[in-house]
Protein backbone atom coordinates (compact mmCIF):
# COMPACT_ATOMS: atom_id res chain seq x y z
CA UNK A 1 0.00 0.00 0.00
CA UNK A 2 1.13 3.63 -0.59
CA UNK A 3 0.87 6.31 1.46
CA UNK A 4 -1.23 8.22 -0.84
CA UNK A 5 -3.70 5.36 -0.47
CA UNK A 6 -3.93 6.20 3.15
CA UNK A 7 -4.17 9.94 2.41
CA UNK A 8 -7.19 9.55 0.07
CA UNK A 9 -9.15 7.00 1.91
CA UNK A 10 -9.12 8.76 5.10
CA UNK A 11 -9.04 12.26 3.98
CA UNK A 12 -11.35 13.35 6.95
CA UNK A 13 -8.29 12.10 9.21
CA UNK A 14 -5.06 13.93 7.58
CA UNK A 15 -4.31 17.23 6.63
CA UNK A 16 -2.19 16.20 3.95
CA UNK A 17 -0.05 13.22 2.54
CA UNK A 18 3.04 14.45 4.74
CA UNK A 19 0.86 14.20 7.92
CA UNK A 20 0.75 10.48 6.67
CA UNK A 21 4.47 10.35 5.76
CA UNK A 22 5.19 11.60 9.38
CA UNK A 23 3.08 9.40 11.19
CA UNK A 24 4.12 5.93 9.26
CA UNK A 25 8.11 7.13 9.41
CA UNK A 26 7.60 7.43 13.38
CA UNK A 27 5.78 4.39 14.14
CA UNK A 28 8.35 2.24 11.59
CA UNK A 29 11.51 3.78 13.38
CA UNK A 30 9.78 3.48 17.12
CA UNK A 31 9.24 -0.79 15.92
CA UNK A 32 12.85 -0.45 14.20
CA UNK A 33 11.55 -1.49 11.03
CA UNK A 34 11.29 -0.05 7.48
CA UNK A 35 8.55 1.37 6.14
CA UNK A 36 8.04 -1.84 3.62
CA UNK A 37 7.98 -3.80 6.87
CA UNK A 38 4.43 -2.11 7.55
CA UNK A 39 3.45 -3.34 3.74
CA UNK A 40 3.42 0.74 3.26
CA UNK A 41 6.28 2.06 0.49
CA UNK A 42 7.31 4.90 -1.67
CA UNK A 43 8.37 5.50 -5.08
CA UNK A 44 11.31 7.98 -4.71
CA UNK A 45 13.80 7.44 -2.00
CA UNK A 46 15.59 10.88 -2.39
CA UNK A 47 19.59 11.30 -2.97
CA UNK A 48 22.88 11.69 -0.47
CA UNK A 49 25.91 13.47 -0.85
CA UNK A 50 28.96 13.52 1.33
CA UNK A 51 30.97 10.69 3.05
CA UNK A 52 28.70 7.87 2.94
CA UNK A 53 29.73 4.24 1.55
CA UNK A 54 27.06 1.81 1.43
CA UNK A 55 27.52 -1.95 0.86
CA UNK A 56 24.12 -3.38 -0.61
CA UNK A 57 23.36 -7.09 0.43
CA UNK A 58 24.09 -7.98 -3.40
CA UNK A 59 27.44 -6.93 -2.61
CA UNK A 60 27.62 -3.93 -4.72
CA UNK A 61 29.09 -0.66 -3.06
CA UNK A 62 28.00 2.60 -3.63
CA UNK A 63 29.77 6.34 -2.80
CA UNK A 64 27.85 9.25 -1.83
CA UNK A 65 30.85 11.21 -2.30
CA UNK A 66 31.99 10.47 -5.78
CA UNK A 67 30.01 11.87 -9.02
CA UNK A 68 28.13 15.36 -9.77
CA UNK A 69 24.48 14.34 -8.82
CA UNK A 70 24.25 12.48 -5.60
CA UNK A 71 23.62 8.51 -4.84
CA UNK A 72 20.25 7.67 -4.81
CA UNK A 73 19.21 6.65 -1.46
CA UNK A 74 18.61 2.27 -1.33
CA UNK A 75 15.58 0.79 0.02
CA UNK A 76 16.71 -0.52 3.63
CA UNK A 77 15.78 -3.56 2.74
CA UNK A 78 18.68 -3.83 0.33
CA UNK A 79 21.16 -2.50 3.10
CA UNK A 80 24.02 -4.26 4.21
CA UNK A 81 25.89 -1.88 5.75
CA UNK A 82 26.97 2.00 5.95
CA UNK A 83 30.31 3.43 6.27
CA UNK A 84 29.68 7.11 7.66
CA UNK A 85 32.49 9.79 7.61
CA UNK A 86 34.44 11.27 9.36
CA UNK A 87 31.67 14.52 8.87
CA UNK A 88 30.49 16.85 11.51
CA UNK A 89 26.68 17.38 10.03
CA UNK A 90 23.70 16.18 8.53
CA UNK A 91 21.61 18.40 6.24
CA UNK A 92 18.24 16.98 5.27
CA UNK A 93 16.70 19.11 2.42
CA UNK A 94 13.29 19.73 0.82
CA UNK A 95 13.60 21.25 -2.51
CA UNK A 96 15.64 19.19 -4.88
CA UNK A 97 16.43 22.16 -6.58
CA UNK A 98 18.35 22.95 -3.53
CA UNK A 99 20.21 20.29 -2.81
CA UNK A 100 21.21 20.70 -6.50
CA UNK A 101 22.87 24.10 -6.19
CA UNK A 102 24.48 23.01 -2.97
CA UNK A 103 25.99 19.85 -4.37
CA UNK A 104 27.31 21.79 -7.52
CA UNK A 105 29.15 23.63 -4.90
CA UNK A 106 30.53 20.93 -3.31
CA UNK A 107 29.32 22.52 0.46
CA UNK A 108 29.04 19.27 1.93
CA UNK A 109 32.84 19.33 1.13
CA UNK A 110 33.38 22.88 1.85
CA UNK A 111 31.50 23.88 4.67
CA UNK A 112 33.25 26.06 7.13
CA UNK A 113 31.75 23.76 10.37
CA UNK A 114 33.56 20.49 8.46
CA UNK A 115 32.28 18.01 6.09
CA UNK A 116 28.91 16.46 6.64
CA UNK A 117 26.11 14.86 4.78
CA UNK A 118 23.66 16.94 2.54
CA UNK A 119 20.49 14.35 2.20
CA UNK A 120 16.98 15.28 0.15
CA UNK A 121 13.69 13.83 0.52
CA UNK A 122 12.36 11.74 -2.16
CA UNK A 123 9.89 13.51 -4.67
CA UNK A 124 6.67 12.68 -2.67
CA UNK A 125 8.32 14.09 0.58
CA UNK A 126 9.67 11.13 1.94
CA UNK A 127 11.87 11.62 4.48
CA UNK A 128 14.42 8.89 4.48
CA UNK A 129 14.57 8.62 8.44
CA UNK A 130 15.95 4.72 8.10
CA UNK A 131 18.92 6.45 6.25
CA UNK A 132 19.47 9.08 8.93
CA UNK A 133 18.70 7.04 12.46
CA UNK A 134 21.54 5.07 12.60
CA UNK A 135 23.46 8.98 13.36
CA UNK A 136 21.81 8.92 16.50
CA UNK A 137 24.07 6.02 17.48
CA UNK A 138 27.22 7.09 15.93
CA UNK A 139 27.34 10.65 17.12
CA UNK A 140 29.56 12.08 19.66
CA UNK A 141 31.47 14.88 21.14
CA UNK A 142 32.02 17.02 18.52
CA UNK A 143 30.58 15.23 15.51
CA UNK A 144 30.48 12.14 13.77
CA UNK A 145 33.56 9.24 14.05
CA UNK A 146 34.07 7.50 11.21
CA UNK A 147 33.45 3.92 11.21
CA UNK A 148 30.66 1.40 9.86
CA UNK A 149 27.25 0.76 11.06
CA UNK A 150 26.21 -2.68 10.03
CA UNK A 151 22.20 -3.68 10.07
CA UNK A 152 21.03 -5.88 12.99
CA UNK A 153 20.62 -8.92 12.06
CA UNK A 154 17.30 -10.27 11.48
CA UNK A 155 17.14 -13.35 14.30
CA UNK A 156 13.31 -15.53 14.22
CA UNK A 157 11.86 -16.02 17.79
CA UNK A 158 12.94 -19.62 17.17
CA UNK A 159 16.65 -18.97 16.65
CA UNK A 160 17.12 -16.74 19.52
CA UNK A 161 15.78 -19.75 20.97
CA UNK A 162 18.09 -22.00 20.02
CA UNK A 163 20.85 -20.19 20.79
CA UNK A 164 19.72 -19.34 24.40
CA UNK A 165 19.22 -22.76 24.87
CA UNK A 166 22.54 -24.03 23.36
CA UNK A 167 23.87 -21.52 26.07
CA UNK A 168 21.80 -22.34 28.60
CA UNK A 169 22.84 -26.27 28.44
CA UNK A 170 26.73 -25.74 27.51
CA UNK A 171 26.38 -27.21 24.35
CA UNK A 172 29.67 -25.44 22.65
CA UNK A 173 29.28 -27.58 19.61
CA UNK A 174 25.82 -26.75 18.90
CA UNK A 175 26.13 -22.88 19.62
CA UNK A 176 29.36 -22.27 17.60
CA UNK A 177 27.50 -23.92 14.73
CA UNK A 178 24.58 -21.81 14.82
CA UNK A 179 26.51 -18.64 15.06
CA UNK A 180 28.24 -19.59 12.30
CA UNK A 181 25.65 -20.38 10.36
CA UNK A 182 23.39 -17.30 10.93
CA UNK A 183 26.70 -15.01 10.84
CA UNK A 184 27.11 -16.30 7.51
CA UNK A 185 23.09 -15.66 6.41
CA UNK A 186 23.39 -12.42 7.98
CA UNK A 187 26.74 -11.38 6.40
CA UNK A 188 27.59 -10.15 9.84
CA UNK A 189 29.68 -11.25 12.73
CA UNK A 190 29.11 -13.69 15.47
CA UNK A 191 29.40 -10.77 17.72
CA UNK A 192 26.72 -9.12 16.17
CA UNK A 193 24.50 -12.38 15.99
CA UNK A 194 24.88 -11.88 19.64
CA UNK A 195 24.18 -8.73 20.73
CA UNK A 196 20.97 -9.29 18.71
CA UNK A 197 19.70 -12.25 20.65
CA UNK A 198 17.57 -11.47 23.50
CA UNK A 199 14.42 -13.08 24.63
CA UNK A 200 11.67 -11.03 25.79
CA UNK A 201 12.78 -10.85 29.10
CA UNK A 202 15.99 -9.40 27.91
CA UNK A 203 18.21 -12.09 29.19
CA UNK A 204 21.07 -12.69 26.35
CA UNK A 205 23.61 -15.89 25.49
CA UNK A 206 26.02 -14.90 27.85
CA UNK A 207 23.29 -14.88 31.17
CA UNK A 208 22.34 -18.03 30.41
CA UNK A 209 26.00 -19.92 30.32
CA UNK A 210 26.96 -17.72 33.45
CA UNK A 211 23.70 -18.28 35.48
CA UNK A 212 24.55 -21.79 34.76
CA UNK A 213 28.11 -21.83 35.67
CA UNK A 214 29.32 -22.56 31.87
CA UNK A 215 32.41 -21.28 31.95
CA UNK A 216 33.70 -22.60 29.28
CA UNK A 217 30.77 -21.65 27.20
CA UNK A 218 30.72 -17.79 28.37
CA UNK A 219 34.76 -18.05 27.37
CA UNK A 220 33.25 -19.47 24.11
CA UNK A 221 31.01 -16.29 23.73
CA UNK A 222 33.53 -13.20 24.80
CA UNK A 223 35.72 -14.57 22.18
CA UNK A 224 33.49 -13.77 19.97
CA UNK A 225 34.38 -10.02 20.71
CA UNK A 226 38.27 -10.16 20.38
CA UNK A 227 38.18 -8.39 17.52
CA UNK A 228 35.53 -5.98 17.99
CA UNK A 229 35.85 -2.65 19.14
CA UNK A 230 35.88 -2.73 23.04
CA UNK A 231 32.69 -0.89 23.55
CA UNK A 232 31.07 -4.12 22.17
CA UNK A 233 32.68 -6.37 24.28
CA UNK A 234 31.65 -4.27 26.85
CA UNK A 235 28.40 -3.53 26.67
CA UNK A 236 27.64 -7.26 25.97
CA UNK A 237 29.73 -7.65 29.21
CA UNK A 238 27.42 -5.25 31.22
CA UNK A 239 24.23 -6.17 29.21
CA UNK A 240 21.37 -6.02 32.11
CA UNK A 241 17.58 -8.11 31.67
CA UNK A 242 14.52 -6.32 32.22
CA UNK A 243 15.05 -6.92 35.93
CA UNK A 244 18.16 -5.09 35.52
CA UNK A 245 20.16 -8.71 36.31
CA UNK A 246 23.71 -8.88 34.15
CA UNK A 247 25.49 -11.92 33.44
CA UNK A 248 28.05 -11.07 36.67
CA UNK A 249 24.83 -10.95 38.62
CA UNK A 250 23.57 -14.67 37.84
CA UNK A 251 26.99 -16.10 38.19
CA UNK A 252 27.13 -14.78 41.82
CA UNK A 253 23.54 -15.99 42.99
CA UNK A 254 24.68 -19.01 41.66
CA UNK A 255 28.14 -19.17 43.19
CA UNK A 256 30.07 -19.99 40.05
CA UNK A 257 33.28 -18.44 41.53
CA UNK A 258 35.51 -19.21 37.74
CA UNK A 259 32.97 -18.10 35.76
CA UNK A 260 32.71 -14.39 38.03
CA UNK A 261 36.79 -14.73 37.53
CA UNK A 262 36.57 -14.92 33.83
CA UNK A 263 33.91 -12.20 33.78
CA UNK A 264 35.89 -10.13 35.85
CA UNK A 265 38.95 -10.66 34.24
CA UNK A 266 37.12 -9.43 30.90
CA UNK A 267 36.23 -6.38 32.29
CA UNK A 268 32.52 -6.98 33.49
CA UNK A 269 31.39 -4.01 36.33
CA UNK A 270 30.87 -5.30 39.57
CA UNK A 271 29.42 -1.81 40.61
CA UNK A 272 26.41 -2.53 38.43
CA UNK A 273 22.76 -2.65 40.46
CA UNK A 274 19.91 -4.40 39.38
CA UNK A 275 16.13 -2.89 40.15
CA UNK A 276 16.11 -3.51 43.44
CA UNK A 277 19.87 -1.54 44.08
CA UNK A 278 21.45 -4.82 44.51
CA UNK A 279 25.10 -5.50 42.79
CA UNK A 280 26.49 -9.01 42.15
CA UNK A 281 28.26 -9.06 45.78
CA UNK A 282 24.83 -8.50 47.41
CA UNK A 283 23.23 -11.36 45.69
CA UNK A 284 26.14 -13.57 46.45
CA UNK A 285 25.83 -12.72 50.18
CA UNK A 286 22.14 -13.41 50.41
CA UNK A 287 22.38 -17.11 48.50
CA UNK A 288 24.97 -17.82 51.02
CA UNK A 289 27.56 -18.04 48.32
CA UNK A 290 30.73 -17.25 50.98
CA UNK A 291 33.33 -18.27 48.47
CA UNK A 292 32.17 -15.71 45.77
CA UNK A 293 31.59 -12.83 48.01
CA UNK A 294 34.91 -13.25 49.47
CA UNK A 295 36.46 -13.24 45.95
CA UNK A 296 34.61 -9.96 45.22
CA UNK A 297 35.64 -8.50 48.71
CA UNK A 298 39.48 -9.22 48.23
CA UNK A 299 39.50 -7.66 44.52
CA UNK A 300 38.00 -4.32 45.76
CA UNK A 301 40.79 -5.05 48.91
CA UNK A 302 38.32 -4.81 51.30
CA UNK A 303 38.95 -8.35 52.56
CA UNK A 304 41.88 -8.02 55.82
CA UNK A 305 42.54 -11.51 57.30
CA UNK A 306 42.13 -10.51 60.60
CA UNK A 307 38.66 -8.99 60.60
CA UNK A 308 37.50 -10.53 57.42
CA UNK A 309 34.70 -12.99 58.52
CA UNK A 310 33.34 -10.08 60.80
CA UNK A 311 33.14 -7.92 57.99
CA UNK A 312 31.60 -10.55 55.54
CA UNK A 313 29.06 -11.18 57.80
CA UNK A 314 28.20 -7.73 58.68
CA UNK A 315 28.02 -6.86 54.87
CA UNK A 316 25.74 -10.43 54.81
CA UNK A 317 23.48 -9.14 57.29
CA UNK A 318 22.71 -5.43 55.83
CA UNK A 319 21.10 -6.80 52.49
CA UNK A 320 17.55 -7.92 52.46
CA UNK A 321 15.88 -9.25 49.38
CA UNK A 322 12.50 -7.62 48.37
CA UNK A 323 9.99 -9.68 46.91
CA UNK A 324 10.69 -11.94 44.38
CA UNK A 325 13.90 -10.74 43.26
CA UNK A 326 15.50 -13.97 44.38
CA UNK A 327 13.59 -15.88 42.28
CA UNK A 328 13.36 -13.54 39.15
CA UNK A 329 17.29 -13.55 39.65
CA UNK A 330 17.23 -17.19 39.75
CA UNK A 331 15.38 -17.97 36.44
CA UNK A 332 18.47 -18.75 34.77
CA UNK A 333 18.77 -22.20 35.91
Amino acid sequence: MRKSNIYYQHQDLFDSQRTVDELVDDIALTLELDRADLNIVASAKGSVAGRLKIRLRDGTELDASLGDAGLTIPSSASLQSMEIGPIRWALVIEKDATFRSLLTSMFWQQAAHGEGLLVTVGADHTCPGPLLNPFDRLSCGNGFPSRNHVMAPQLSEDEIDDLLYFARVGENDDLAESLAILAEREKSSQADILLAAKNEAKSTTLHMATGNGHTKTAQALLKCFDSRPKTEKQAFLDEANEHGNTGLHWAALGGHLDTVKLLMEHGASPALANESNYVALDLANLNNQRHVAEYFLASAGMLEAENGDQGLAQAAATVELAGDEEEKAAEAA
